[in-house]
């Protein structure tokens, strides 16, 4: 809570302190227990049955006396004050002092006020239905309603259903020519809702007079599936016109939505468009023979030019780097003989 906020409370307090020590104490030297019991009765801390509710009275008693500025003493209710703080302030048994009877005058009177102000807005609400219903009931149409009373037309037009008043209603009238447009427009598979604004009339109306043609809810279903299916198709021609060496996974993947949709709906085609599955590429088999031949030659001219010895790295770099020597040497029986030959003579 801000200090602006507590110094205003703070500040109405004083003055209803000061109001009621020189106006209403002047001609009595107590307080008038009548009067606070009628504002507890008012603001719901006093029952009907005579019972007042005193641990709520003391918990809104220590939230007010917690906003006030005051120095902070017995008189005031403390966090851990019990309920016969307010007990013996009401049941007027024992002398209590001044200060409690002005605070809980002052709570109770702020309270009181805030009643008959909500008290005020439901009877002005109450006064308005009963103007509305008294115009209904009249025969007023509703938008004139609407602009004496302020009230919007829905809840007139729940308010006249509540009280089964009947309602003068002037809908427009749907002549022949907007009935034979409209199924002109729906043969044609032309939206619902385009077909509405073209004729200012409801969706709604539109909806009705299509469902009553024979036949033509079916149709526009056959029109709606042939448009579904063209851009289906068409999404599909172009992504294989974009990706001419794209499998059929890759063009699934792109065009997820659309595949499937034929998928379940024009298998067939997309069969016949997509794609041909791709044949394994044939790897030749690798005479090793002869490439044993061969290589045996090649590191036979490279030995006879080294004299230093040579690791089998080295040598397979200058043969092309290929890794024969150092992975297949079961395969090259004649390559690997002469090299090591040249190892152990040198």
């Amino acid at each position: 809570m801000t200090a602006d906020s507590s110094n205003k409370i703070t500040l109405d307090f004083a003055k209803f302190a000061k109001n009621v020590i020189f106006n209403e104490l002047a001609s009595s030297d107590f307080f008038d227990l009548t009067k606070l019991r009628e504002l507890l009765y008012q603001t719901g801390y006093l029952l009907t049955s005579g019972t007042i509710k005193n641990k709520k009275l003391t918990t809104d008693l220590k939230s007010l006396a917690t906003k006030l500025a005051l120095p902070n003493d017995m008189l005031r209710p403390l966090k851990t004050a019990k309920t016969n703080y307010v007990y013996h302030l009401v049941n007027g048994k024992f002398a209590q002092h001044p200060f409690k009877h002005l605070l809980i005058s002052f709570m109770l009177s702020a309270n009181a006020e805030k009643n008959d102000r909500a008290t005020l807005n439901i009877k002005a609400r109450e006064s308005r239905q009963t103007e509305c219903l008294e115009l209904l009931k009249k025969g007023m149409p509703i938008l004139q309603i609407h602009r004496k009373t302020g009230k919007s037309r829905c809840y007139i037009k729940q308010l006249a259903l509540l009280n089964n008043i009947k309602i003068k209603k002037f809908p427009r009238t749907i002549d022949e020519f907007a009935i034979k447009k409209v199924l002109d427009l729906g043969y044609k598979g032309f939206h619902r809702e385009y077909i509405a604004n073209s004729l200012g009339i409801s969706v709604g109306s539109v909806e009705q007079i299509i469902s009553c043609e024979p036949g033509l809810v079916e149709k526009r279903k056959c029109y709606k599936f042939e448009s579904k299916r063209r851009r289906c198709r068409l999404e599909i021609r172009r992504c294989i016109g974009r990706y001419p060496t794209a499998i059929k996974q890759e063009i699934k993947n792109k065009c997820y939505a659309a595949f499937h949709w034929l998928y379940r709906n024009d298998k067939y085609w997309l069969n016949n468009s997509l794609p041909p599955p791709q044949k394994n590429k044939f790897h030749r088999i690798i005479d090793w023979a002869e490439r044993d031949i061969t290589l045996a030659k090649r590191v036979a001219d490279i030995l006879v030019k080294t004299d230093d010895k040579i690791s089998l790295s080295k040598l397979d770099k200058q043969i092309g780097g290929h890794g024969w020597l150092l992975k297949s040497k079961g395969k090259l029986p004649l390559t690997m003989n002469m090299i090591n030959k040249f190892m152990t003579n040198n």
